[in-house]
């Protein structure tokens, strides 16, 4: 009986593009490049654990940085962005 079947997107199923996205990102939304990053690194783990959704992500950076984008558009961006 099968109990698990695991996947690795990353480079296998998917080209993602961290750090062009990350740039691509905060240009679209005038952010600062720094600091997406460096919360994209300090956060971004949480949501791969499943311990945070993309939305919640987005609404703590927009907090953090006062940008005025709804969430719902930053992680559609950010997707579009990390996805070629």
């Amino acid at each position: 009986m099968i109990k698990a079947i695991v996947f690795d997107v990353g480079g296998v199923v998917l080209n993602e593009f961290g750090q062009e996205a990350r740039d691509i990102w905060t240009k679209k939304f005038n952010a600062d490049p720094k600091l997406f990053t460096d919360y994209t690194k300090k956060n971004l783990t949480f949501s791969y654990k499943g311990q945070l959704d993309y939305r919640e992500f987005f609404v703590g950076f927009s907090k953090l940085s006062r940008l005025a984008a709804k969430p719902n558009e930053m992680v559609k961006e950010w997707l579009k962005a990390r996805v070629k």
